[in-house]
């Protein structure tokens, strides 16, 4: 899955695009685009929520979380390439850190921030253990009857 950029717009889309001119001699993009399918809720992380993810040494903010992976903020635009595997990202969840693996499957950005979605892969029972609390806590706060 690749970024494709158009009129000031990022998205995420296969493959299937052309680039045409307009009158004006500026570039239209036409694309197909992917279904994107959510394999669950991504719950939104606060700066205070003591929640990060470290790969190969350069520390991230997560701003959301999910059972199966993480938003983070990038720290410099274009430093991670679509469907980059990494090992040994440490995830830290309430000052307790855990080892994963991890693909990266989206990049974007909202306009302020470069943002990336990884999926977390080789995820140990104790790290499963620890989202599915914080997810647990965090979606009572946020649902409230």
């Amino acid at each position: 899955m690749d970024i494709k950029y158009g009129h000031g717009l990022e998205f995420d889309a296969d493959d299937n695009f052309q680039e045409e001119k307009t009158s004006d001699g500026s570039p239209e993009i036409h694309v197909t685009l992917e279904q994107i399918l959510r394999h669950g809720f991504r719950t939104p992380v606060g700066e205070q929520e003591q929640i990060s993810l470290t790969i190969n040494g350069n520390h991230y903010v997560v701003f959301n979380l999910s059972e199966r992976g993480v938003g983070i903020y990038l720290n410099h635009s274009g430093e991670m390439k679509s469907l980059a595997q990494f090992q040994g990202i440490l995830l830290t969840i309430g000052g307790h850190s855990f080892s994963t693996d991890g693909v990266v499957m989206h990049l974007s950005n909202d306009g302020i921030h470069d943002l990336c979605g990884i999926e977390l892969i080789s995820i140990s029972n104790e790290c499963q253990d620890a989202i599915i609390r914080y997810l647990q806590k965090s979606r009572s706060s946020l649902f409230v009857p």
